[in-house]
């Protein structure tokens, strides 16, 4: 996500690639003010058009939406965990999977075009009138004139990574999240 939305804390950036996955952005954590007019079973598509919006993406197709369980997904979330007991009541885990055609550096060069394979995850936090949100990005495609063809692996073309990477990348980020201070969240208190 190249630009912040009103009401949106960035937690964790890196406009980096991975050494150990050339093609892969590291994940972006994002925090957003809890919206509750917004329905979690509208949140998944919302949140995945925002993005392409903020990512000026030219074309996006939301590919899959699904609501895991928050405590299989997240284990530090669970009720047993005494993370749990500060900020997670009444959360819920939606995730969003799909791909966007959008251009590093906000060129606007047809032929820096780049295909990414896009996977969102939203934890939305009622109880810290927070909505966490995790997003892995993989370049599935370079356009010729991207402003990451000579740094991605092979340069402009297919890249090898393939769609759906970037699913299984995000429900490794998950299993791993513990949110420790839960005063980073708007409604928390901790201000």
């Amino acid at each position: 996500m190249r630009a912040l939305l009103e009401g949106e804390t960035c937690l964790a950036r890196s406009d980096q690639f991975s050494p150990l996955f050339p093609n892969l952005h590291h994940p972006l954590l994002f925090s957003k003010e809890h919206d509750p007019a917004l329905s979690d079973a509208d949140a998944a598509a919302f949140y995945f058009a925002d993005q392409a919006t903020q990512n000026e993406a030219v074309a996006s197709a939301l590919t899959a939406t699904a609501a895991p369980a928050l405590a299989a997904a997240i284990p530090s979330l669970a009720a047993a965990s005494p993370f749990h007991l500060q900020g997670a009541a009444g959360a819920a885990l939606l995730t969003a999977a799909g791909t966007q055609a959008a251009a590093k550096g906000r060129s606007t060069d047809p032929a820096a075009l780049n295909e990414v394979d896009t996977a969102l995850a939203i934890l939305r936090l009622p109880a810290v009138a927070s909505d966490l949100l995790v997003c892995v990005c993989t370049a599935t495609a370079v356009g010729a004139a991207s402003a990451v063809a000579g740094v991605v692996a092979g340069g402009a073309g297919r890249t090898g990574a393939v769609a759906g990477v970037s699913a299984g990348v995000l429900a490794g980020v998950l299993a791993s999240l513990q949110i420790v201070d839960w005063g980073l969240f708007a409604g928390s208190g901790g201000e």
